[in-house]
């Protein structure tokens, strides 16, 4: 028998006793914060890496790498050491899939690392959300597509006669983007309860995950070569850019996050018993 905060059972006070069962909603998946937030962090340790890599590229122009910069303006290569011009003039203007010639086997596996953990970045939300199988198919592809880049990266350095500059490996880089894109449209369509926010976070993500793709190599390749003197060849420091871009997409990824405020509460799926809250009627004085 129910009672009243007295003790005194509700019937006394002459007053029915009504039950209403009031279903508790399940937490929404799509509102979970943390495989947003391990994103950004398989996407900073991607930037350290390939900041690590693109200095390990460049290390025999170490003591000129400004040169040529608006720091340091030059406007010939008698600033530079020969081992340096050697460098510069790689075969491909990226660093994380030089020809094997300029490659190293420490920058060629570090970038190589670097690469996987761009990749890896997209699964805690592909399967951390409670997204829809294909869903999760659409966004294990740019996951695929960046390991085949790492996955080349590591011949390089074992000179197996890798050609950076040849249309596969042209067509592998620009995968990378193609896929990504292809990700975020098939959560647009097919998940539609995930609304705008989680959209935006996706594509600040995307925008770091897809970092080593062929679009974002020739943006990082243009700005360098537009603010740097010494662009007759592919300008030292070439690389960085990219780190750049994997940390403040990391950034952005958590910020979002934070920022956002916790999604609905759902009723929870057919076929699952709810558990319901009993509210009783307070009895009248």
């Amino acid at each position: 028998m129910l009672e009243t905060a007295q003790g005194v059972p509700a019937q006394e006070y002459g007053h029915p006793t009504r039950t209403e069962e009031f279903p508790v909603p399940a937490p929404d998946p799509s509102s979970r914060r943390w495989p947003w937030k391990l994103s950004a962090l398989l996407l900073a340790a991607a930037a350290v890496t390939a900041g690590l890599a693109t200095y390990l590229f460049w290390l025999p122009c170490r003591g000129s790498m400004l040169r040529g910069s608006f720091l340091f303006p030059v406007g010939t290569g008698s600033e530079f050491s020969d081992a340096c011009l050697v460098q510069m003039d790689t075969g491909t203007p990226f660093p994380f899939l030089a020809d094997g010639g300029h490659q190293t086997w420490s920058s060629s596996q570090v970038a190589g690392v670097s690469i996987v953990l761009a990749a890896l970045a997209w699964l805690p939300p592909a399967f951390g959300l409670g997204w829809r199988q294909r869903t999760r198919a659409a966004l294990s592809l740019p996951v695929l597509a960046t390991l085949l880049l790492a996955a080349a990266t590591f011949p390089v350095a074992r000179s197996t006669g890798f050609d950076s500059g040849s249309p596969g490996a042209v067509w592998l880089w620009l995968s990378v983007e193609v896929a990504g894109v292809a990700a975020v449209l098939a959560v647009g369509r097919w998940e539609p309860a995930a609304g705008g926010g989680t959209l935006v976070q996706l594509l600040a993500l995307s925008w770091g995950t897809t970092a080593f793709g062929l679009v974002h190599q020739l943006f990082d390749y243009s700005f360098m070569i537009t603010t740097s003197d010494s662009n007759w060849d592919v300008p030292p420091g070439t690389g960085y850019g990219t780190s750049a871009v994997l940390a403040l997409s990391g950034v952005l990824t958590v910020l979002i996050c934070l920022r956002r405020r916790p999604a609905a509460l759902t009723k929870p799926p057919a076929g699952r018993p709810d558990r319901g809250l009993t509210l009783v009627d307070a009895p009248h004085r």
